[in-house]
């Protein structure tokens, strides 16, 4: 972890945006009944991180957290709505 002393990480993080299209982009590709990458995500990094690098907190995925990845209820959130205009605004 060659990383690990630099000032700006704040935190490791293991994929951007795996967990939630596990869940929500009809992913189906599974090993041992896990989705592809969970072991990396959710056993092995947190592992690695905790050994290599104590002082900073590990996140599995972002978004992640609440009932679902990209959940609205807890954790942090990709709010694509905004970025892409899937949403009227009105101002």
């Amino acid at each position: 972890m060659k990383l690990r002393h630099h000032p700006s990480i704040v935190l490791w993080c293991g994929n951007n945006e795996n967990n939630w299209g596990f869940e929500e982009w009809d992913y189906k590709l599974k090993v041992d009944e896990k989705n592809l990458g969970n072991r990396l995500y959710l056993e092995d990094f947190p592992k690695i991180c905790a050994q290599e690098d104590p002082s900073r907190l590990y996140w599995p995925s972002s978004p992640y957290g609440g009932s679902r990845a990209n959940s609205s209820e807890a954790g942090d959130r990709h709010v694509w709505e905004i970025w892409s205009g899937w949403q009227d605004y009105k101002y």
